[in-house]
């Protein structure tokens, strides 16, 4: 998470190298609180925001390193409501994550916010990432999905579809069988 949802401060610490806590810190309290019995915040990785885009091969190669150590289940990134540095610095990550590690990852951000199409180029079938609202005051309602979602995830559960999930929407198409052909589901 940046250095605002971890606790360390505001623009004047945007410069902060990546760092780690272990278990939950700052935000990821609200998300372990989420998760209950369900799961629980290994580490909490965290970065300045400016740091991470003037530094971004080198702090996502420390954050991939960071997360292999803890091998976690799921990785969960944000939420980064409508904050484009937070929400596409967030992408990167789980994207880089989930390419170098298999890890599957839940990101959590508003619909609009610009990082979202970074998310669709990227169509990481590993990667989900949740609608939030546009701001911080959606914070509990944005952690309450992100961990149901992790939780799914991280359990191995077969996941549907965007619309049924409630996950924006990549522009993968899933093969599936069914009972009639094509032609004749067409023509009804």
């Amino acid at each position: 998470m940046n250095q605002f949802f971890a606790g360390l401060g505001g623009e004047e610490k945007a410069g902060s190298p990546v760092g780690v806590l272990e278990g939950a810190a700052g935000a990821a309290r609200g998300l372990e609180g989420q998760l209950g019995d369900r799961g629980k915040v290994v580490a909490t990785i965290y970065y300045g925001d400016n740091y991470f885009h003037e530094h971004v091969e080198e702090a996502k190669g420390v954050i991939v390193r960071e997360v292999e150590k803890r091998r976690p289940d799921v990785v969960v990134a944000g939420p980064a409501f409508n904050s484009g540095r937070y929400g596409l610095a967030s992408v990167e990550i789980c994207q880089a994550v989930s390419e170098g590690l298999g890890i599957p990852c839940v990101v959590g951000m508003d619909s609009e916010n610009p990082a979202v199409s970074a998310y669709r180029e990227y169509r990481n079938l590993r990667v989900y990432l949740l609608p939030t609202a546009e701001r911080a005051a959606g914070m509990t309602k944005a952690l309450s999905s992100m961990a149901r979602f992790a939780c799914r995830v991280g359990s191995g559960a077969e996941i549907g579809s965007a619309g049924e999930e409630g996950y924006l929407p990549r522009g993968i198409r899933r093969l599936e069988r069914t009972e009639r052909p094509g032609v004749e589901r067409a023509i009804d």
